[in-house]
């Protein structure tokens, strides 16, 4: 809160603005500006403004729009409350954003974070001192997101995305892929392994990506890590449990998700097609049934090419085969 002060300096009274905050537990003085001496202060209250003595400029448009849409998504609230910690500088959820933005508009190593962040205009919107964005600082809270957690931050935010922005769920696409690392050969790693490397970078480690993303503006609604070793056949078949209950999950907060508009996930040249009365039975797992593979030749093939009968007759479907998402 912003209060008005006085100090009487050799004789002579000055005011301030000054304007404090608790941190840490602590009342903190955070900003204080010189007013002036009362005739000062009264004659710029009834004449022209001061020309400014001074000029900062600051990123503004990309992080305030980037911020906006994080409070939309409810992005460091979902977050802080599946990391909780204690009452104690920025939350899990704060670091988090703060990298993000980062890696959005002006990719830096973390060692040079807080030189990044006080050239923009988040300095009004997060009260954050030059030792709060060292990188140990950052990596100390990444330990809090454990992959469990990381399931449940992701699991939250699309079932919040879905209601939030309507997102259109009757056909969803799922693909896979993998990126180089430039991680030591001789670093220990589960998830780095040597394998077919799809940039063509045998010489390096790679990790891989599935993701499940919306046919509109291919919003991310599901993803998994994987050796870069693993082949994408292998790997949707043992995501498929996983992507079952995403679907079940926004199914149960959206309108226009019923077991007569399911999804098809399709996977390179093969596609999965799932029946809604698939989906629409609890027991799927019990009675051991699984979706059913159709092969097709590569690229978009019309609705219901190559379907099977049984199929062929689920209303509004779509079938989207490989690079569905290029096109």
């Amino acid at each position: 809160m912003a209060t008005i002060t006085k100090r009487k300096v050799k004789g002579h009274v000055y005011y301030y603005l000054v304007e404090g905050k608790r941190v840490d537990g602590k009342s903190r003085l955070v900003k204080q500006q010189y007013l002036g001496r009362a005739e000062q202060v009264v004659a710029r209250l009834e004449g022209q403004p001061p020309e400014p003595t001074r000029v900062r400029v600051a990123e503004y448009g990309g992080s305030q729009a980037l911020l906006s849409m994080a409070r939309r998504l409810r992005l460091v609230e979902i977050i802080d409350a599946v990391a909780p910690k204690r009452d104690q500088g920025l939350s899990v959820g704060t670091y988090i954003l703060l990298a993000v933005l980062n890696r959005v508009l002006a990719p830096c190593s973390k060692a040079q974070l807080h030189e990044w962040f006080r050239h923009t205009a988040l300095y009004h919107d997060f009260s954050v001192r030059e030792g709060d964005l060292r990188s140990q600082r950052f990596w100390d809270h990444m330990g809090y997101l454990t992959v469990d957690r990381i399931r449940e931050v992701e699991r939250r935010l699309t079932q919040h995305m879905a209601v939030e922005f309507d997102l259109d769920l009757s056909t969803v696409v799922y693909d896979a892929t993998n990126f180089y690392t430039w991680i030591d050969t001789q670093t220990a790693s589960e998830l780095a392994q040597r394998g077919h490397q799809k940039q063509h970078r045998e010489d390096l480690k790679a990790v891989g990506l599935a993701l499940l993303v919306t046919t509109d503006f291919n919003i991310p609604l599901f993803h998994a890590v994987y050796p870069g070793n693993r082949a994408d056949s292998q790997q949707f078949q043992s995501v498929t449990e996983d992507l079952i209950d995403r679907y079940q999950t926004l199914r149960a907060h959206c309108d226009h998700m019923t077991p007569e508009r399911s999804p098809v996930f399709g996977n390179y040249n093969m596609f999965t097609v799932v029946g809604p009365e698939f989906f629409a039975s609890n027991e799927c797992r019990d009675r051991g049934d699984r979706p059913r593979r159709v092969a097709e030749p590569r690229g978009r093939p019309p609705v219901g090419a190559g379907l099977t009968k049984a199929t062929q007759v689920i209303p509004e479907m779509r079938v989207l085969g490989n690079n569905a998402l290029d096109s």
